[in-house]
């Protein structure tokens, strides 16, 4: 299981959510710890079958959640949403910034001369 939350998660071992003094407020937390909990006992059950978990991450570009169900023997990602293609496209438009939202004119606009 991954769960991006400042912890890192070692297969096999407990799972623990940030302590109340990371400069995390209680809220916060209390949220983290329940979906740590949550992720645990969907992982524990055996749900997504055999030798599979789900994880949750924060893509770094652009920082958007990410859910994953991964094959544990090989590390495979088996699914992803969103997927990696609108990862990219995504962080391809916050690069590229915002669209003008100026109106194109139509051509029964647009002074033509000939």
């Amino acid at each position: 299981m991954q769960i991006d939350i400042g912890v890192p998660y070692v297969p096999g071992e407990p799972i623990q959510a940030p302590a109340s003094n990371s400069g995390v407020s209680g809220k916060l937390v209390t949220e983290r710890r329940a979906l740590v909990g949550a992720v645990a006992a969907i992982n524990q059950s055996g749900a997504l079958g055999p030798q599979r978990e789900l994880s949750f991450l924060v893509d770094r570009a652009t920082r958007r959640l990410v859910v994953r169900i991964v094959d544990v023997g090989s590390g495979e990602v088996v699914s992803q949403i969103p997927s990696t293609e609108v990862l990219a496209m995504a962080s391809q438009s916050a690069r590229l910034g915002p669209v003008s939202s100026s109106p194109q004119p139509s051509l029964s606009e647009a002074n033509i001369t000939a």
